[in-house]
């Protein structure tokens, strides 16, 4: 195509642009519209939410409380009262959890980076058998930037006990700016009474792995050493991170994991 006829077209370019803004800024004003609808009246968001936290959860979920929900610009979401029950019979609890609070860019939401600036959750806990052997109480799961100290970094961090025994555990975040966000590769440290694992969890492909897996009970230390969570399609029990939550109570059962 030669100059005079690319020079021709340039109005019609222009209007296509101009056009193509204009409907992205009207949809984008429907959108801060239909969500400004839906803060006004919660109730239908409530149910929404349940709906949705049933599907990912595989079970029936209930949100007692909606205490704080805004959209625009930043969504600030504070759940309370949250309860996760077995389809076929509901007073079989399986999560509870007391509060859930989350703020995070609504661009973020939309987009995959999947970016939060807060998050925090309270009172959480699960039935025995429902992710582990036995329940899980936690405390506080948190969202956490350290400046001072050994530690530097942000962090997500949670604390409470597992079978009347001390749980902390801590996972690295990536900092973007003010923002947090799991990377496909991010050390952690679980340690259970006087049990311990650090290593680094890496999502990046299909089967997810725990690496450079260094597992101690009291003075004894494993070499560092890499674990596929799933083989063939399935979760494999054959990992000293399944080994102690299923043998806390027994912690001789873990004790080859030392020798590898």
């Amino acid at each position: 195509m030669d100059r005079e006829k690319v020079i021709s077209k340039l109005p019609l370019i222009k209007k296509i642009v101009l056009k193509t803004i204009i409907l992205f800024a009207v949809l984008a004003g429907l959108l801060v519209v239909a969500l400004t609808l839906v803060v006004s009246y919660p109730e239908p968001l409530r149910v929404g939410l349940e709906d949705y936290f049933s599907q990912i959860s595989n079970s029936r979920a209930s949100i007692n409380e909606l205490e704080k929900i805004s959209f625009v610009p930043i969504v600030q979401a504070t759940l309370k009262d949250m309860s996760f029950h077995d389809h076929q019979n509901a007073a079989n609890i399986y999560l509870e959890i007391d509060s859930l609070n989350i703020v995070s860019p609504l661009k973020s939401l939309l987009l995959p980076t999947k970016r939060v600036t807060e998050f925090k959750v309270k009172g959480v806990k699960t039935e025995a058998g429902f992710f582990v052997k036995h329940s899980i109480i936690l405390d506080t799961i948190e969202a956490v930037k350290k400046t001072e100290g050994d530690q530097i970094g942000s962090f997500i961090e949670a604390n409470g006990s597992y079978t009347g025994k001390n749980l902390t555990f801590q996972m690295a975040l990536e900092e973007i700016g003010k923002y947090y966000k799991f990377s496909e590769a991010m050390p952690f440290s679980l340690t259970v009474g006087d049990v311990e694992l650090n290593a680094t969890y890496n999502r990046a492909d299909e089967a997810s792995k725990i690496e450079n897996t260094v597992f101690s009970i009291q003075d004894k230390s494993s070499t560092a050493q890499d674990y596929d969570l799933y083989i063939d399609g399935e979760y494999n029990r054959e990992t000293p991170l399944t080994c102690m939550f299923e043998f806390i109570d027994d912690i001789e059962q873990c004790e080859k994991y030392l020798s590898n």
